[in-house]
């Protein structure tokens, strides 16, 4: 579930922080459009020969900063699952009582 999770989140925010980057670049014109429709995936993989090319420079940091955002809420996601669990797990109490169950065993025999 996790990688499905982050390349949700990651193009998700990708998406809108690229089209923001474009929509605010005068230098790329009439590619604009193009370009917001494409979305970062696609410009990145276009050689930068192309015109479409020229938005490159938007994509690479904002597919950065999407794929930074989705790895930051699974890892959260993942401690907060290792917290629970061990909260579930018993605890010391438990271990207590086994070490006590062992003990008397060793002491009967």
């Amino acid at each position: 579930m996790g990688p499905a999770l982050i390349g949700a989140i990651a193009l998700s925010r990708a998406g809108s922080l690229f089209d923001s980057a474009v929509s605010a670049d005068p230098s790329l014109g009439a590619i604009k459009q193009a370009a917001e429709g494409a979305g970062p995936v696609v410009v990145n993989s276009v050689p930068p020969a192309e015109a479409i090319g020229k938005a490159a420079s938007h994509a690479v940091p904002a597919l950065g900063s999407g794929y930074s955002l989705g790895f930051l809420i699974v890892a959260v996601a993942a401690l907060a699952c290792a917290v629970v669990t061990a909260g579930f797990l018993g605890g010391r109490q438990e271990q207590e009582e086994e070490i006590a169950m062992v003990e008397q065993r060793k002491a009967a025999v």
